[in-house]
């Protein structure tokens, strides 16, 4: 009897979920079929691209509108002019923009607007070489004078409400033209939630795009949380992952006080980083050596498109910011982990090195960079660098920078060994005429227990000698040396490469070479010792031998520093022959005056044998006995 009355009850509510039901379908059908009359869309339509043109002083165009009770308003074929003086495509065009409604409020007749999609946009961003853009106008505007406010008749309410809540844009494109350069990010989607002006509650950002770099679509994708304060001037972003193709980079900013003195603090860090999967956001062209080395700007243009970018930052932003970094590509180099400190203060940019850990070595320091001056001032202060594998890095230097040269392989697998350095410098610019100019500084080198290949000053030295040994890799136990550098000048001190006390070569030089010319400063002296028992030279070079038996010869590199020419140094040489043949000369001077007291004292001694014996002779006669 009881189960047969809780059937009763269930069948009696389902029956009024049905009867409700039906009366939502009535009602909706109705409201479908009746909304076109109180909601005039083509005249709303008209009325906002004619406020939207007025507005941004750009043509704007809308196609048509239409209103879906299940899917909302449909705006189709919409067009945002281009800034006037730029190309003639438009700045931004859409098939479609559907404004998503919430639906309780159509029943208390009113369209409330909670989310706007954007399907398969297209916005076109240009930037010329000398700073303006097609966008410029826009963000840069500034606000109109406030209006008294006049008392006008009460006026209903709008039948419309756009409370953005969610934004959405899908399978879109953004063009970048810079200067001529043209990048494409493809498959744009992007989704925002969370849009409310309680501070407390954080708006959700979502970004995916495939950007293309070196022939190849590479996946970027961007996820984090934003809270925003404007009437605190705040504004925090975090948990943001920055994803291109599997690498990922992690990031926390925080900015206060962003309407008057931003102070930015900022943490940037990773697991794993290939630098080359980032390039796609910026790179949206295969890139491909060129067949014909390509014409630089003229001089001066690079300068003043960086002295016009560092006017726009403000004196007034301040920024701290922490990096920590690991399993980083970049180009072609292998780099262990990067740790770091950045601070920014009155555009003046310091940078503390903790540590960049690659090829089993590790580099420290401390750079400072005044954006203040012109071309960009610098201070680099003991930067060090110890127990380097020299052949790897190397290698991958070249491999990163160098290929543009017709013979750059030529360059690798020429030094190896355990390398380390250090460098204090100061100078300014961007261009290399400028860097060449206006740098000063100095440091030493040295590369330990390894090889080097073929050096071209020795090579050209072997082949004066008749030496063949230049022409190949050379072990070292030691190479190292000091050098300094001001207005193109490099001046190389107690430079030195041996191979052990019981090896076969010793080297030294002390001298000056101008960088703007790559030519060799006469002054400048090379020294060369070989070991004879190691090394086989002509009779002629025994004259050149030093005290311990060892070759000894000393040349004046000069030239350019690509074809060197060495040129004997003969002065030490020959005041060591003259040596040895006055020395020789004395000593048969000395024989022959030896030789001659020998017959003095013979001839001296004969004399006194004779006249005493005719003494005695003579005696006998007198004294008869």
């Amino acid at each position: 009897m009881a189960a047969k009355k809780i059937v009763n009850k269930v069948m009696k509510a389902l029956k009024w979920v049905g009867i409700v039901l039906g009366a939502l379908v009535v009602i909706l059908i109705i409201a479908a079929i009746a909304l076109p009359y109180f909601l005039p869309l083509d005249k709303i339509k008209d009325i906002a691209a004619e406020k939207a043109s007025e507005a941004i002083h750009r043509q704007v165009k809308i196609g048509k509108v239409s209103f879906n009770i299940f899917k909302g308003i449909e705006i189709k074929n919409v067009y945002i002019g281009n800034r006037p003086g730029f190309s003639k495509e438009p700045f931004i065009s859409a098939g479609l923009i559907e404004l998503k409604y919430n639906f309780w409020a159509l029943l208390r007749g009113k369209i409330a607007i909670d989310k706007v999609v954007l399907v398969k946009p297209e916005i076109l961003v240009e930037q010329r070489s000398d700073g303006t853009s097609n966008y410029g106008d826009l963000v840069g505007a500034k606000k109109p004078a406030p209006v008294k406010a006049v008392k006008k008749p009460a006026k209903q309410k709008e039948p419309i409400s756009l409370l953005v809540s969610k934004f959405s844009i899908k399978n879109g494109k953004l063009t970048l033209n810079q200067a001529g350069k043209v990048n494409q990010l493809k498959d744009l989607n992007v989704d925002i939630s969370g849009i409310s002006l309680k501070t407390t509650s954080p708006i959700y950002i979502y970004v995916g795009v495939t950007g293309v770099y070196e022939g190849k679509s590479v996946p970027i994708y961007i996820s984090g949380k934003v809270k925003l304060d404007l009437g605190k001037s705040y504004v925090r972003a975090y948990d943001f992952d920055i994803s291109a193709a599997g690498e990922k980079l992690s990031l926390d900013a925080e900015v206060t006080n962003f309407d008057k003195a931003p102070y930015i603090k900022l943490s940037v860090s990773t697991r794993k980083l290939d630098t080359d999967k980032f390039m796609a956001i910026l790179s949206g062209k295969p890139t491909k050596k060129p067949k014909v080395k390509p014409v630089p700007p003229p001089y001066g243009k690079q300068t003043a498109t960086i002295n016009k970018s560092l006017k726009s930052v403000p004196s007034n932003i301040k920024l701290d910011a922490k990096v920590s970094l690991n399993n980083i590509l970049f180009k072609e180099m292998k780099i262990d982990s990067v740790a770091g400190t950045a601070k920014l203060s009155n555009k003046i940019l310091n940078i503390s090195i903790d540590g960049i850990n690659a090829y089993k070595g590790v580099v420290h320091g401390a750079v400072t960079a005044d954006l203040n001056v012109s071309g960009i001032a610098y201070s680099v202060k003991d930067v060090s660098a110890k127990n380097f594998d020299a052949t790897p890095a190397a290698n991958d230097v070249i491999e990163s920078f160098l290929t543009n040269l017709p013979d750059y392989k030529d360059l690798k697998d020429k030094i190896s060994g355990n390398l380390g350095f250090r460098i204090s410098m100061t100078g300014r610019g961007v261009e290399t005429p400028d860097i060449i100019a206006n740098a000063k500084g100095n440091g030493s080198f040295i590369l330990a227990n390894g090889k080097v290949s073929k050096l071209k000053s020795l090579s050209a030295i072997g082949s004066k000698i008749g030496l063949t040994m230049f022409d190949k890799d050379m072990d070292i136990q030691e190479f190292k040396g000091n050098f300094s550098f001001a207005n193109k000048i490099v001046n190389i001190s107690n430079l030195a490469l041996h191979n052990g006390d019981k090896g076969d070569v010793k080297i030294n030089f002390d001298g000056s070479a101008n960088i703007g010319t790559l030519a060799f400063i006469s002054g400048n002296t090379l020294s060369l010792k070989l070991n004879p028992d190691k090394t086989k030279l002509a009779a002629d070079y025994d004259a050149f031998k030093d005290e311990r038996g060892w070759y000894s010869l000393d040349f004046e590199m000069t030239g350019s520093l690509k074809k060197p020419i060495p040129i004997p140094k003969l002065g030490k040489a020959i005041n060591k022959a003259v040596d040895v043949k006055k020395k020789e000369a004395e000593q048969q001077v000395q024989k022959e005056i030896d030789k001659q007291k020998q017959e003095l004292d013979r001839q001296k001694k004969e004399a006194e044998d004779k006249a005493k014996q005719e003494l005695e002779n003579k005696a006998k006669e007198m004294f008869k006995f």
